[in-house]
């Protein structure tokens, strides 16, 4: 089996081109094990924008955009960026896990298309990029509170 630090590397390695022009350094975070297995981290930086990747079990799971102490996830920002349509990483909020639109490439190519596509665009413009992100968490967040009022049987 890959150690998923491993396979964190080799996703870099993949994107490093696409983020590298713009000025973002890749730096390795944290890996072990955890209630969900084995994992590792690893973030592209350039202050105070950062991409946040995360391994579990060889998979990658799903990407977090960060601007200051604002994050949101690649779902969540592509949205808010109103380019849904075309996104080709998608989260399946029911499997819990990413999958690509189209059989001909995996995750990490529709993840590497997006980011050429649609998230670096929005980054050379700083302040798109931040709206989008500070929107696409005030979302989430609202979308979590609407979820604990309801009833546990799922009625209210």
């Amino acid at each position: 089996m890959t150690q998923p630090s491993r396979t964190l590397e080799e996703i870099a390695a993949k994107i490093r081109p696409v983020l590298k022009p713009l000025g973002f350094r890749y730096s390795p975070g944290s890996s072990g094990t955890s209630s969900g297995g084995r994992f590792a981290t690893g973030f592209f930086v350039r202050p105070p924008m950062r991409l946040a990747l995360i391994v579990r079990d060889g998979e990658l799971g799903l990407p977090n955009y960060e601007w200051g102490d604002t994050n949101c996830g690649h779902d969540g920002l592509v949205a808010q960026l109103g380019r849904s349509a075309e996104a080709r990483l998608l989260w399946d909020r029911e499997k819990w896990r990413l999958r690509a639109r189209g059989w001909m490439i995996d995750v990490v190519e529709a993840l590497v298309l997006d980011l050429k596509n649609i998230v670096v665009p929005a980054m050379e413009k700083p302040e798109q990029f931040r709206d989008a992100v500070v929107e696409a968490h005030a979302e989430w967040t609202r979308r979590l509170q609407n979820a604990g009022r309801r009833s546990p049987s799922g009625a209210g």
